[in-house]
């Protein structure tokens, strides 16, 4: 069972230091470094369950991907449901494994059978003397073109942006106008500019310098006039 570190650090729980390889789609790997132990219940504490979670990142994204639009569904108004919020796009934050599901689940539940439309499942917890360190999950997640367009334009804008980019769209957006079938902006000038340091005795030390040099060797002097006659 996972658990996000969000969620156990929101709610105080005390970590445990644990190394335990996941596998999921595709054979990818990843190792898992802390683990929590605590309850999880129902509004009225008639069930009552201990499990461990290992802590990770983030259990997936946002589940549904979107907020769906329950106008036309009719719900009983007598349901007490699990979720109220069921249509609302929000964060997982635990996923729980065979073992507690389907404890949760009421109707035809026995400690080792689930039935469904292929047959009976064997399932449940086995108590093992040596407790095998490797986990499996496995799980699918379905993106619209709107979800991929997004996750691809926000990977895009990643990056550092610079106080210039920004004046830059804000000269943009205040100017920008459409004239004669064609689009005009005014150039992005910077607002503002650091000043170079006066330079001047610097250059003339060093004219004088190059001037003395000249003095005292003609042929260089003669030399240099004739490249700066070339360039001019």
């Amino acid at each position: 069972m996972r658990t996000s570190k969000k969620i156990s650090n929101s709610l105080g729980l005390k970590k445990q230091n644990d190394r335990t390889p996941v596998s999921g789609l595709n054979g990818l790997w990843q190792n898992i470094e802390w683990k929590v132990k605590t309850f999880i219940s129902n509004e009225d504490n008639s069930f009552n369950e201990q499990v461990e979670f290992l802590i990770v990142d983030e259990i997936t994204g946002l589940n549904p991907s979107q907020t769906l639009d329950i106008t036309n569904v009719e719900i009983p108004q007598f349901l007490n449901l699990a979720d109220k919020s069921f249509y609302e796009a929000n964060e997982i934050n635990a996923l729980i494994g065979a073992d507690i599901f389907f404890k949760v689940l009421k109707h035809n539940t026995y400690t080792i059978n689930e039935e469904s439309q292929f047959g009976w499942i064997a399932c449940g917890k086995l108590q093992e003397k040596e407790v095998s360190k490797q986990n499996q999950c496995f799980l699918t997640r379905s993106y619209t073109l709107q979800d991929t367009l997004k996750h691809f334009f926000d990977l895009e804008g990643l990056g550092p942006v610079s106080n210039e980019k920004d004046q830059a769209m804000e000269i943009f957006n205040e100017t920008v106008e459409f004239k004669n079938d064609r689009y005009v902006v005014h150039l992005p000038f910077r607002k503002s500019y650091d000043e170079l340091s006066d330079n001047y005795s610097l250059a003339e030390q060093r004219f004088k310098n190059l001037w003395r040099r000249f003095s005292h060797d003609p042929e260089l002097h003669h030399q240099y006039r004739e490249i700066i006659r070339d360039y001019v």
